[in-house]
């Protein structure tokens, strides 16, 4: 709720007029171009996440749940909303939401990374080809070694279980169960 008032205090704000010649600016095109690649993307990361669990896991129904709860909550802490089914509700996946997210975050940052040295003139196209590179290639290298054959991928949960992080998420999701009752 505090995300839609300061997004609609900034389109007060802003003026109606404004958005209106922005958006009649903006090429359909492109529009396109970018509707077709955020689509691509949703996919390729539901993929990542059936690839990574497993397909009998249903990684890509969490991966769905996930991104949809966090959407809706504060500091996105929906994304931990597959653990609230029973048929989810694994460590396994419980350390694979909390690491994907390190993943992604460290692939925006490296994102806004080229941005911020673009808008100050230090980034040339092949930095930016280069630096997109690598975190594509530290997603996949990523998610390869935590897919759930992996020998690195079982050592690593085995350590969380024992942490135990998902545990204690879904004790509390346990406890706000029993009590709504």
């Amino acid at each position: 709720l505090i995300g839609a008032a300061l997004y609609a205090g900034v389109l007060a704000w802003l003026g109606w007029d404004k958005i209106a010649a922005a958006a009649a600016d903006i090429a359909w095109q492109w529009a396109l171009v970018a509707a077709a690649l955020e689509l691509v993307t949703l996919w390729l990361r539901a993929l990542k996440w059936r690839w990574t669990l497993g397909s009998e896991t249903g990684g890509v129904e969490a991966f769905f749940l996930s991104k949809a709860g966090g959407q809706i909550t504060p500091a996105r802490l929906g994304e931990l909303a597959p653990l609230m089914w029973a048929r989810h509700r694994t460590a396994h996946k419980g350390a694979w939401i909390v690491l994907d997210r390190f993943l992604e975050a460290g692939a925006t940052l490296a994102r806004g990374l080229v941005g911020v040295f673009w808008i100050f003139g230090a980034a040339s196209p092949m930095f930016a080809v280069v630096l997109g590179v690598t975190v594509l290639v530290i997603a996949v290298v990523g998610s390869v070694l935590l897919a759930d054959h992996s020998p690195m991928a079982r050592s690593l949960y085995t350590r969380l279980a024992r942490w135990r992080p998902g545990a204690i998420v879904v004790s509390g999701l346990e406890d706000a169960r029993s009590f709504r009752g």
